[in-house]
């Protein structure tokens, strides 16, 4: 690759001192590609998302009819408490209680920081 043709600008500037010469370089790298990021970091939240709802419907025994076993996550105890039942019927009393101990509301957030939602949480 020619330097015309790289990605990275490169500055130089020769500074001379009585007893020594320096060169300072400056890089300025090329934008970073925020479009493509945001494709692939989209991709692997829904990718654990996914994962998520996998293991609960494994744990509620893999049964390919089941089409209401989902892994709940809310961020308010009453929208807990008013559809996560459903959702979690076939999973054994452990299995609930331990997903209900994850949950944002349930172990709280530091200020300042929000829950990701999600459209498979009903």
């Amino acid at each position: 690759m020619t330097p015309e043709a790289s990605p990275v600008r490169r500055r130089e500037k020769k500074a001379r001192h009585p007893d020594q010469t320096f060169v300072v370089r400056l890089v300025q790298p090329p934008n970073p590609p925020y479009e493509a990021w945001a494709v692939i970091l989209g991709d692997a939240v829904h990718n654990l998302r996914s994962s998520l709802e996998y293991m609960a419907w494994e744990l509620a025994g893999a049964d390919p009819t089941d089409t209401e076993t989902m892994f709940p996550i809310f961020d308010t105890e009453a929208g807990w408490n008013a559809r996560a039942s459903r959702r979690m019927k076939r999973l054994a009393p452990d299995v609930r209680a331990l997903i209900q101990s994850m949950q944002p509301y349930y172990v709280g957030q530091p200020s300042g920081v929000s829950t990701m939602r999600t459209s498979t949480s009903c």
